[in-house]
C-alpha cells in the first residue's frame, strides 16, 4: 500500500492553499468521481474442485470501497467487512486505488452464478457483472468414481475445517495532501478470525499512538501527514 503526499497540488486546483491548520478547509479540493479500473472477465470458466479469485479495482475520490453480489445478493467476507464504511476518514484529495478479491474456493456446481464486483463511495456506485459457468474436474471425471467422490469430499471436508487469513479489499495507492489524515484499507477473512498488523516504511511495526491508529476492521489511520509519511505501507493479516 503506497501513500503519496502532494505539497503543491497545482494539478488538482488552482487556488492556493495556506498553510495555516486554523484556516485549513475539510471541503475536498477535487470534485468527487468513480470508475472501475480492473474487471473480471464478464465470462469465467471455473473448474470443480480448484480455486478461483475474482479481482475488481476501483478509482476515485473519496476513497472508494468493494463488495461483490452473487445473483444479486451482498456476498459476507467476514465479520470485518460488514462494519460501516461511513466513518472513513475523508481528506482534502483521498485520490485512491482499492482493490478487493473474492475467493471461490473448493468450486461446486452451486457457485456457477452471476457475479458482481460493486464499488461505492458516499457519492458514487459503479459495478460490472461477470457470468461463473462450472465444469467438471476432468482428471476427478476419469478416475473411478469413488476416488472422484473422495477428492470432492476431502475438497469439502477441507472448506468446513477453516480458512486461512486472506485479505479480500485494501488500499493499493492513495495520493493526500501534507497536513491531512489518511485511511489506509485493509480487510481480511479467516476462520479463525485473523489478527491484523500493520508495517512502516522502516518496516517498523505500527502501534496506537498519537500518529496511528488500527482500527477494529483492520484499517489503518496516519494522523496528520508529513513528508516522511509517504512510501509503502504493508497490512499483515
Amino acid at each position: 500500500q503506497n501513500v503519496f503526499t502532494n505539497p503543491y497540488p497545482k494539478h488538482f486546483f488552482s487556488k492556493a492553499v495556506k498553510s495555516e491548520k486554523s484556516t485549513k478547509s475539510t471541503k475536498s479540493f477535487r470534485s468527487p468521481y468513480l470508475r472501475l479500473r480492473e474487471v473480471p472477465e464478464p465470462e469465467i470458466t471455473a473448474i470443480e474442485t480448484s480455486t478461483h479469485i475474482l479481482q475488481c479495482e476501483a478509482g476515485g475520490s473519496p476513497t472508494p470501497t468493494i463488495h461483490w453480489l452473487k445473483n444479486g445478493h451482498k456476498i459476507s467476507q467476514g465479520e470485518m467487512s460488514s462494519l460501516s464504511d461511513d466513518d472513513i476518514a475523508k481528506g482534502e484529495l483521498s485520490l485512491s486505488l482499492t482493490r478487493s478479491r473474492l475467493f471461490l474456493d473448493c468450486v461446486h456446481p452451486k457457485d456457477a452464478a452471476v457475479y458482481t464486483c460493486v464499488a461505492s463511495s458516499p457519492t458514487n456506485r459503479v459495478s460490472a457483472e461477470s457470468h461463473v459457468k462450472v465444469v467438471p474436474n476432468l482428471r476427478s471425471s476419469n478416475e473411478l468414481s469413488n476416488e472422484a467422490d473422495n477428492t470432492v469430499a476431502k475438497c469439502l471436508a477441507k472448506k468446513s475445517y477453516g480458512s486461512a487469513a486472506r485479505i479480500h479489499m485494501w488500499t493499493h495507492n492513495i495520493l493526500e495532501m501534507i497536513g491531512s489524515d489518511v485511511q489506509l484499507l485493509c480487510r481480511a477473512s479467516g476462520v479463525p478470525a485473523p489478527a491484523m498488523s500493520w508495517l512502516g516504511p522502516e518496516d517498523n511495526t505500527l502501534t496506537n499512538s498519537a500518529k496511528y491508529k488500527v482500527l477494529e476492521n483492520g484499517d489503518l489511520i496516519i494522523r496528520d501527514l508529513t513528508w516522511d509519511d509517504m512510501g509503502n505501507y504493508m497490512c499483515v493479516a
